[in-house]
């Protein structure tokens, strides 16, 4: 039995044009399913975990200045969440995120949690504004962090992994 080095050689030539076809198309579509997947998953997360969903407990200073000035209609962060695909020269960019401004570092609160440090106009504004008379010894606020970007990219991360691995087996046909 004799090996055709170049009968094997035009295969694998014809084969990889026909991928060099399929793969600019099909990676676009990739980029965008697994980008709107993370960003469902962000959306999600902050329904469940915020006002519009079954939210964690609440402080008593929350409780407070919700009977005050009533809940937030739920939308928040989620309002400001953006998604944007564009494509420049050969590549594709698919971009999620918040704006610059006070949405974005309310969103990196909430996401990260933070420690605020009780100042005396600080105070004097929740006592003023809506009767919380904090203690002389509290000298910061803790706000937990929810962690809606990192667990929506962690599980988006994997998911477009194994989405990449079954879209090679593909292309390589």
């Amino acid at each position: 039995m004799k090996l055709s080095y170049r009968s094997s050689y035009n295969k694998l030539i014809t084969k990889m044009e026909a991928m060099q076809q399929r793969v600019p198309r099909q990676g676009i579509r990739w980029a965008m399913d697994n980008a709107k997947a993370v960003d469902q998953s962000c959306r999600d997360h902050l329904e469940t975990q915020g006002r519009g969903g079954t939210p964690p407990p609440l402080s008593s200073m929350t409780r407070q200045i919700y009977a005050k000035d009533g809940e937030p209609d739920g939308s928040g962060i989620v309002d400001h969440l953006t998604l944007e695909f564009r494509k420049r020269g050969d590549k594709f960019y698919a971009t999620l995120g918040i704006p610059n401004g006070k949405p974005a570092m309310i969103a990196k609160v909430q996401d990260r949690g933070t420690t605020v440090r009780v100042t005396e106009k600080m105070r004097g504004f929740l006592s003023a504004r809506y009767g919380i008379h904090l203690r002389q010894e509290t000298t910061h606020i803790n706000i937990p962090g929810r962690h809606f970007w990192e667990r929506s990219l962690r599980r988006g991360r994997s998911k477009a992994m194994r989405e990449l691995k079954r879209f090679f087996r593909e292309v390589t046909r």
